[in-house]
């Protein structure tokens, strides 16, 4: 492992011990300099990361609410679960009114699909269509890439 591979491991199981233990997310011993660097590639990379997956979605679903509720469809689907309207809102803390009306704007993009439950009128199952699955996968498979520190440019899939 190279010396600046090592320094940033080390830096990395720092900040990790700090939060398990609660301190703050930079030691003390680190400089105010070099802390400002480390905050400033963090919310660069942030940024990168907002501005990929407004390529990938668009301006509209790329909204933090929107990508909040699909994320949870996806773990949803990726853990073989349903998830109702309800939940979302519960799981995402997302008012239901506005989990409604992005429900809505997802469904036109048709990143969703709805299906009534056919025990309890009162329900409907929330889940996303193949095309949004691979786009979130598109998507997280190019931040997996960006936090392992390579700097591949992943193509926005078709």
């Amino acid at each position: 492992m190279e010396h600046e591979d090592r320094t940033r491991a080390l830096e990395a199981l720092s900040i990790l011990q700090g939060l398990l233990i609660g301190e703050p997310a930079c030691p003390a011993s680190t400089s105010v300099t070099r802390r400002r660097g480390l905050f400033s590639q963090t919310a660069q990379t942030t940024l990168s990361l907002h501005q990929l997956r407004r390529d990938i979605f668009g301006a509209e679903l790329a909204s933090e609410h929107s990508w909040e509720i699909m994320l949870t469809l996806y773990v949803a689907w990726s853990q073989g679960s349903r998830i109702s309207v309800t939940d979302l809102a519960h799981e995402t803390g997302i008012a239901t009114a506005t989990v409604v009306r992005w429900l809505a704007v997802l469904a036109n993009s048709q990143m969703v699909a709805r299906a009534a439950d056919p025990n309890d009128g009162r329900r409907t199952w929330i889940s996303l269509t193949k095309a949004a699955i691979e786009k979130i996968e598109h998507f997280l498979g190019a931040q997996i890439f960006r936090d392992q520190g390579t700097n591949l440019r992943i193509h926005q899939a078709a």
